[in-house]
């Protein structure tokens, strides 16, 4: 399995996020329609994307696309800084890991 991952800055400061009642709400909502817009174009090579919902954590959303394809989506502005590190750190550790990594590709997240 390939995995991609699309960096979403968030294109907005939602300060509602800090304060709400259920904190483990996404900042930025997060629809099937988005998603596969989202993956449409920016990897063409990909159209028309076929999604299933995977899961959704504390950090991101994920959606498996065309049966071998692994798209992660930050739900909030941590989850897209943590991915950043993550994309930088997993290629210079990968020679020490006990099983191969994929080779993340970062797409441009959403419009502001």
């Amino acid at each position: 399995m390939v995995g991609l991952i699309i960096r979403c800055e968030l294109p907005y400061r939602d300060e509602s996020a800090l304060t709400m009642a259920n904190p483990w709400e996404a900042e930025v909502p997060l629809t099937a329609e988005l998603a596969k817009r989202l993956i449409d174009e920016q990897f063409p090579e990909l159209s028309p994307a076929s999604l299933e919902r995977f899961g959704a954590g504390w950090d991101n959303t994920v959606w498996f696309v065309n049966g071998t394809y692994v798209f992660r989506f930050p739900r909030r502005q941590l989850g897209a800084d943590c991915l950043e590190v993550e994309v930088v750190v997993l290629p210079q550790i990968a020679d020490r890991l006990p099983l191969p990594i994929s080779n993340p590709t970062v797409g441009d997240g959403v419009d502001s």
